[in-house]
């Protein structure tokens, strides 16, 4: 049976406890002769022996800073087109439309014309997803690319006779795009929509049979004071900020929306437009 040992403190006031005696073998009566006093304090403490000028302060100091994140790969922006029988894909972290309101006149071919053009100067969307998705043939799919999620893809309407010869005209593509839905998209988007073009970009696919609800931007390159160079460079201006973005969300998006209608008043205030002309061409819910 083991022995206790009792412990008792001033006599004033005797809080008793009991330990059980601890071995000397292998250095335990070590362990027991720390464990007294801490024991006897904490009991002197909650019984009042210990007023708070005899108490101990311990400081515990702050946790250390967490490890500085990893640098996130640029957002890219790549293309694709959509045939009358396709649908979007799903999972792209942000889906933009070059959409036109109606054919092209003498007034608006050549800016329809440097619109298609900057957006053929996107790399094709397939060379820059991840393998496991990319849409590409396999002999074009890259060793290595973004997921979904941290890629713009930017959609150009055409129609059944658009063939693959086609991709890299700006000619060819005007010739075959699909006024009609495009149309049907612009139908989703408020206000009025006649010429173009039009940038449509979204979180999640247009459905044409709803308006567009959530968060939306919404560019207007149909004035006809906007010359096809001003086009071009509008839409540099657009992939650049696209790719700043960390990732595609409701509270990011609203940020590149910001950021966005900031870059290209700077590129339109260089071809000599005001700031309050280019405000009128950017709309949209940021």
């Amino acid at each position: 049976m083991r022995r206790q040992h009792v412990i008792s403190g001033p006599t004033t006031r005797q809080p008793r406890f009991t330990v059980p005696a601890m071995c000397s073998k292998h250095g335990c009566h070590r362990v027991f002769l720390a464990i007294i006093p801490l024991t006897f304090s904490m009991l002197a403490c909650h019984s009042g022996l210990l007023t708070p000028a005899h108490r101990v302060k311990v400081v515990v100091p702050p946790p250390p800073p967490p490890p500085p994140e990893a640098a996130r790969p640029p957002l890219e922006t790549g293309r694709s087109f959509l045939k009358p029988d396709q649908h979007e894909d799903a999972g792209y972290g942000l889906y933009s439309y070059l959409l036109l309101g109606s054919p092209p006149s003498d007034a608006t071919r050549s800016r329809y014309l440097n619109t298609i053009s900057a957006f053929l100067a996107l790399p094709k969307i397939g060379s820059i997803e991840s393998p496991s998705t990319s849409p590409a043939p396999a002999s074009e799919r890259p060793s290595q690319g973004l997921p979904r999620a941290q890629l713009n893809i930017a959609y150009i309407p055409v129609d059944n006779a658009f063939s693959s010869a086609d991709e890299q005209s700006a000619d060819a593509i005007l010739t075959h795009y699909d006024y009609g839905r495009a149309r049907l998209l612009l139908h989703s988007v408020p206000g009025d929509h006649p010429e173009g073009p039009y940038i449509v970009s979204v979180l999640s696919p247009i459905v044409v049979t709803q308006m567009v609800s959530g968060h939306y931007l919404y560019q207007d390159l149909s004035n006809r004071s906007i010359t096809p160079e001003l086009a071009y460079a509008w839409i540099m201006a657009f992939r650049q900020q696209a790719a700043k973005v960390d990732y595609w969300s409701p509270d990011s998006f609203q940020k590149f929306a910001l950021d966005a209608r900031t870059a290209i008043e700077v590129v339109a205030d260089a071809y000599g437009f005001a700031k309050p002309a280019v405000a009128s061409w950017i709309g949209g819910k940021p």
